[in-house]
Order: C-alpha cells, then structure tokens, then sequence
C-alpha cells in the first residue's frame, strides 16, 4: 500500500503523462498532501480533484 505522498508523486506523475504541468507540494504539519494540475501555461484549466484516504488499522 503507498503512503500519501507516495501516492501523490504516483498522481503527478500519471498526470504529467496526461500532458499536464504538476507541481507537488511540500508537507505541511497537517499531513495533507496536493498536486496542482494544469494543461495550460497560465494555470486556467485545472484538472480533476481526487483525495486519497489513507488509513492504518491494527
């Protein structure tokens, strides 16, 4: 199972292919995790949100 930020670098990635520019953010203290996406130049179109929960269960 990936972590959150593995599955963010997998999401940028994927999306990159896709044809569009990726910028993955730094973690913060909350445990968030984003990629902004866009296809154009000027960050117009974005692409479609996703969330990803990721939970540990003993």
């Amino acid at each position: 199972m990936l972590d959150p930020w593995e599955m963010q670098e997998l999401v940028a990635g994927l999306l990159q292919a896709m044809g569009y520019q990726t910028k993955v953010s730094p973690k913060g203290p909350d445990g968030g995790v984003d990629v902004l996406a866009h296809r154009d130049a000027f960050g117009f179109e974005n692409a479609p949100r996703a969330r990803y929960w990721w939970h540990v269960y003993a």
